[in-house]
């Protein structure tokens, strides 16, 4: 029998700490299963295919069934993704060390470009696993949606970056917080505005389609 009430309300908000707590250790098991490097970006994928369940009304979807299968299923395609990303992030890291040997003019037009690029990789990153898990796309598709889905929800793009700061923020300041929360939460803040963003598109499709309709009916 559901319980209503503040007392309802504190059990549901307890049933939610546990299960993310639970998720994120599981993403450090997966991870760990994986050797930490080729574990991390299918552990992840997992992770979002869980919390967009979650978000989809189904939160008691089996944890640990869901990432034991999901990392079974992604574990090449995503590491595939973690080769592009890295290569991604080691050439803005070459790039960060060339802008300390250089001066002047030059200076200022590769720092404003570094900015730039750094930035488009920062979305990119916030968007790509939400749109992993819920599009089925061709593989470069996905990087080209998650760019392009972010770009064009910069207000849900700020929000959430302006979140996660705040969170990272946290859990420096409490420490013992990390290995329960560190990687649960921020995957469920970037789902849910993911979640928002494609529902906001699909609005946009539709009032199109209707538009192109009533131009078809004239």
């Amino acid at each position: 029998m559901e319980m209503s009430g503040l007392m309802g309300g504190f059990l549901r908000i307890s049933e939610w700490i546990m299960r993310l707590a639970y998720a994120n250790l599981v993403w450090l098991l997966f991870t760990l299963m994986g050797g930490i490097i080729l574990g991390i970006f299918p552990a992840t994928i997992a992770l979002f295919t869980l919390t967009r369940k979650w978000l989809r009304g189904e939160p008691d979807t089996p944890v640990f069934a869901t990432f034991f299968k999901t990392f079974k299923q992604e574990f090449l395609k995503g590491n595939l993704f973690a080769l592009i990303f890295v290569a991604i992030a080691y050439v803005l890291f070459i790039d960060l060390q060339y802008l300390s040997i250089v001066t002047g003019h030059l200076y200022s037009f590769l720092f404003f470009v570094f900015v730039f690029v750094a930035l488009l990789f920062v979305i990119l990153f916030m968007y790509f696993f939400p749109v992993y898990v819920h599009f089925q796309l061709p593989f470069i598709h996905y990087l080209k949606y998650a760019l392009l889905i972010g770009m064009t929800n910069l207000h849900l793009t700020i929000g959430t970056g302006i979140i996660l700061a705040l969170l990272y923020y946290l859990f420096m300041l409490i420490p013992g917080l990390v290995p329960f929360f560190s990687i649960s939460i921020p995957a469920y803040v970037m789902m849910w505005s993911a979640s928002t963003a494609f529902k906001l598109l699909e609005r946009k499709r539709e009032k199109i389609l209707a538009k192109e309709a009533l131009l078809q009916a004239e």
